[in-house]
Order: C-alpha cells, then sequence, then structure tokens
C-alpha cells in the first residue's frame, strides 16, 4: 500500500470518527422535548363557582377504577411517576348549580386513591364535604 493511500484512509477514518463524536455530543446536549400542565386558578369561591358547569351535593354510591395517570416524561426512565385517579358514582342529594336533578347519577373522575386513603384527599380540601 503507497504512502498516498495510507494517509487518504487515515484521513478519511478520522473524518467518520469526528462525525461519529459530534453526532454523540450532539445528541447528548440538544434539548430534550418538554411537556407543561396548564391548571386553572381560581382565588376565591366566587371564581370557580363561575367557572363550574355543575355543583352538587351528593352521595356516594360506589368508587371503582383506581388507576394511574403517568405524569413523568423523562424518555429513558423505566419507572415513571404516577398519579392515581378514582372514578366516583354519585347520587345528587341537592343541585347548587347546573343542568342535574336531585335524583341523578352522576360520575366524577378525582385524583386520588379512594382505596389507599378514602378520606384523605376529600379532607385536606376545607369545604369538600359537608359536615
Amino acid at each position: 500500500m503507497s504512502i498516498t493511500r495510507k494517509r487518504l484512509m487515515t484521513g478519511a477514518a478520522l473524518v467518520i470518527i469526528s462525525i461519529i463524536f459530534s453526532v454523540i455530543i450532539i445528541s447528548n446536549f440538544s434539548p430534550k422535548p418538554m411537556f407543561h400542565g396548564d391548571y386553572p386558578y381560581y382565588p376565591d369561591v366566587e371564581s370557580i363557582t363561575n367557572a363550574s358547569d355543575v355543583i352538587i351535593v351528593g352521595e356516594v354510591v360506589s368508587a371503582r377504577n383506581v388507576k394511574d395517570i403517568i405524569v413523568d416524561t423523562t424518555i429513558d426512565k423505566k419507572d415513571k411517576d404516577k398519579t392515581p385517579y378514582t372514578i366516583s358514582t354519585i347520587k345528587v342529594n341537592e343541585v347548587i348549580k347546573g343542568n342535574v336533578k336531585v335524583g341523578d347519577i352522576i360520575t366524577v373522575k378525582q385524583l386520588g386513591d379512594y382505596k389507599s386513603k378514602p378520606e384523605e384527599t376529600l379532607y385536606k380540601m376545607d369545604g369538600y364535604l359537608k359536615n
């Protein structure tokens, strides 16, 4: 093999190695996709009342289907952070606002796991449960 050919092969190998390292460096430092939640904020009871479609006083007939919402969007993470939610069937006892009637059965999806902490989620919010 001639010296010119060896130099050409060495140069080509160096270019290929440089390209590979560049791709690795760029992929490690490029911004990762990020997701953000936008949750409404209500500074007072009047604001949340105006924004609500239905406000009732009722009793839980059944609670089921505790599922997890995956809230962790880290791409290569195996154990994602999850938030449990419960689907409850509620019998309407009193209508404060909305197009429902006393005796109607409605379904509500709320954050929390009624099986492991049945009252904790509800009682933490002052006024959520009627005494």
